[in-house]
């Protein structure tokens, strides 16, 4: 088994723990250093594959989603471009960053594409900084206890108009049907492992 993902997880948490997040290595004779190990853990923590059975996604979502296309929607990403393949019309409220509120509306015929997070969030729904916190307050830093805490990461596909609407973005409990049951308790979710495509 190749466990490279992990060291490298391991390593970064040893480099926040012990050396201000700096990794040092010697290479043929000379000193190198990679700065700011958190930034690095948090980027791979975003990057890690999840099984399906670790996907929600809200009614409304998958509503508008299949508006659109019958793609899987957890094949898409960040600034990936999605292309309407059904007849349309329709309507998308468009955002752009972190902004409350929409910069415009689009409405989508067969053949129009938009940037995917432009319309939908791909949220942790137990914070990367909590699974961040958690990895650094691991008394054994080893691979069985870096995977329980990896096991902690749910992917909740909304609407952006969704997400501005959740209250609690940070301090959530643990445990995902808590998450569920109290942060969004607002909105119907479903399991994408349970979509049909």
């Amino acid at each position: 088994m190749n466990n490279t993902f992990l060291d490298m997880i391991i390593l970064y948490v040893k480099a926040i723990r012990y050396n201000n997040g700096v990794i040092s290595c010697e290479c043929e004779g000379k000193n190198t250093e990679i700065h700011n190990a958190e930034y690095l853990l948090n980027q791979t923590i975003r990057q890690i594959g999840i099984p399906k059975n670790r996907y929600r996604i809200s009614e409304a979502a998958k509503k508008k989603w299949d508006e659109i296309t019958n793609e899987p929607i957890d094949n898409y990403f960040y600034r990936e471009k999605v292309i309407c393949t059904n007849e349309g019309p329709v309507s998308v409220d468009l955002y752009r960053g972190n902004a409350s509120k929409p910069y415009g509306t689009k409405d989508l015929k067969k053949g129009d594409s938009f940037i995917y997070r432009e319309v939908f969030s791909n949220e942790h729904m137990i914070p990367v900084k909590m699974l961040i916190n958690e990895l650094l307050a691991l008394e054994e830093l080893n691979y069985k206890e870096v995977l329980r805490v990896l096991d902690l990461i749910y992917i909740c596909c909304l609407l952006k108009k969704e997400e501005k609407d959740i209250k609690t973005k940070f301090r959530r409990s643990l445990n995902i049907e808590e998450v569920i049951k109290i942060d969004y308790k607002d909105i119907n979710l479903v399991m994408t492992e349970d979509i049909d495509y």
